[in-house]
């Protein structure tokens, strides 16, 4: 794989302008940094499954899978965004702090409009709809650690970002080092809650691995673009949130009608509908001038 990919970088080297060589070491270090972190995804979100069939039992394995391998597949929103970010903000100069900081707020409520909605019906449904899905003990035995695992992909979803501006401000290492210490404080949270609390404990000790390297890495991506943390609280993380919240709020005050996959869908719905009139209202003027854009292309 190794000889393959180099094979491949040669000619981009080569057209590469006068002055501007690839040198190996550079690229070597640029990209095993990238690749030791693809590492340490493996451990957070595979490993868990390993650890809980050694120390617990099959059958809690089982239900502790279904739910989190489904909240796994809802990282392709956020890394999907994080993907076009990286060329975006690479071509932005390094002394166009307002502009990178504009970017890269935007950016971030785009995220946080897209998933937290999914998230948050997620959250306040999910008894009845691991029931309705699967039957038998999930509707009961797996419902709080999946919603501990709601919040792990949230703090997943607001880190899609700033690993794009580690990336493209050429600071790899801030990535492989974020996820490494995601990994690692699993494995510690997991060692001690796993045989104490069973699946809810290892469904917690997933969100702290996941939600205290995140704060750290916030700060030190807002510092790169200095990016005030209240301007991030306010300008990006505030009304997607409360949108969201007011939604779950009225999920969960409903959930328990939802009987059957139609009036799960339609409860789920008349959520979708509150979510998105609230962000209509609250919304930043450009997010309603870059949906308008949308809506426009899409006819």
């Amino acid at each position: 794989g190794a000889v393959f990919a180099w094979r491949l970088v040669r000619p981009a080297a080569a057209a590469l302008p006068p002055g501007r060589p690839l040198a190996a070491r550079s690229f070597m270090t640029w990209t095993l940094s990238l690749w030791l972190g693809s590492m340490a995804w493996l451990i957070s979100f595979q490993l868990d499954k390993l650890i809980l069939a050694r120390v617990a039992s099959l059958t809690a394995l089982t239900l502790y899978a279904v739910p989190a391998n489904l909240l796994q597949r809802l990282q392709i929103l956020p890394q999907s965004v994080g993907s076009v970010v990286v060329p975006l903000m690479s071509e932005m100069g390094s002394a166009r702090h307002e502009d990178l900081a504009r970017v890269y707020l935007k950016a971030q409520r785009f995220v946080l409009w897209l998933v937290l909605p999914v998230l948050g019906a997620l959250f306040a449904v999910m008894p009845q709809f691991l029931g309705l899905w699967v039957g038998g003990e999930f509707g009961g035995s797996s419902v709080w650690p999946a919603r501990l695992l709601v919040l792990a992909g949230a703090c997943f979803a607001a880190l899609s970002v700033p690993h794009a501006v580690a990336t493209s401000r050429d600071r790899p290492a801030w990535l492989s080092a974020v996820v490494w210490a995601q990994a690692l404080l699993s494995l510690s949270f997991w060692y001690f809650l796993i045989p104490r609390y069973g699946l809810l404990g290892v469904a917690l000790g997933s969100l702290l691995a996941q939600a205290l390297p995140a704060v750290v890495y916030l700060w030190a991506v807002h510092g790169l673009l200095r990016v005030p943390s209240g301007a991030f609280l306010v300008d990006a993380l505030a009304r997607p949130a409360s949108c969201a919240a007011a939604m779950a709020v009225f999920l969960l005050a409903v959930h328990q009608r939802a009987g059957s996959w139609g009036s799960l869908i339609g409860l789920v719905a008349v959520g979708g509908v509150i979510y998105a009139g609230g962000a209509w209202v609250i919304a930043a003027r450009e997010d309603r001038e870059a949906l308008r854009w949308i809506l426009r292309r899409l006819r």
